[in-house]
């Protein structure tokens, strides 16, 4: 992972989202029971909204990606990371419900749009022979970041206000964007080559066929 900068940003990018990302899974059910008084429905819009979020994003990332330069991909990443925590801290300080709907469905779609072409460059990028590991690395320190985000911001539910904790949440998660873009600026994210398929089971010609 060390040895391909892009693969080790990635993994980085993964862990520094993860600082705010955990947070949500507390605040989402805080905002629907107490910040907006709308008890489980309210929870269940939120989290809706995500998910919806995330299946737009994901389209899009679908169709960005069959057309993206790697410049182009490494800019994306940079304007997306921004727009995620932007609209996470006005999703916090919305004083509607159906602004704060509208905010988290952006932030969400942006990250669904970083989350689909970060792990198609990790999979064209990363040999076969290391990918289960490399994405278990990753999967483990992001989860890891995401379980000490989210205990944070638990205990600190019992301190402070719903609203002032979402927006720390989305400033660490936007914050990511900076090391990408200095990463990105000072030629320190190259394109990496392409892995190569290695052939593991024999090819099997029609006329030797049982």
């Amino acid at each position: 992972m060390r040895s391909v900068p892009l693969v080790f940003a990635i993994a980085l990018l993964s862990v520094g989202w993860a600082t705010g990302g955990g947070a949500a899974q507390i605040l989402f059910t805080l905002f629907g029971e107490d910040v907006f008084k709308r008890g489980a429905s309210g929870i269940g819009i939120i989290w809706g909204c995500a998910g919806l979020g995330l299946l737009f994003g994901g389209i899009v990332a679908n169709w960005l990606g069959k057309w993206l330069s790697f410049n182009g991909y490494k800019l994306v990443i940079f304007i997306d990371f921004v727009v995620h925590g932007t609209t996470y801290v006005l999703f916090s300080q919305a004083k509607e419900f159906r602004w704060a709907l509208f905010f988290i469905f952006v932030s969400r779609a942006g990250m669904a749009i970083n989350s689909v072409l970060n792990y198609s460059y990790l999979l064209r990028t990363v040999n076969n022979r290391y990918r289960g590991r490399v994405f278990a690395t990753i999967e483990t320190f992001t989860w890891t970041m995401m379980m000490v985000s989210m205990m944070g911001a638990g205990i600190a539910s019992t301190h402070y206000d719903p609203r002032l904790i979402g927006t720390i949440a989305g400033l660490l998660s936007s914050t990511t964007a900076i090391f990408w873009g200095w990463a990105n600026w000072t030629g320190r994210l190259p394109q990496p080559a392409l892995a190569v398929a290695e052939q593991t089971e024999p090819e099997v010609h029609p006329d030797h066929a049982v």
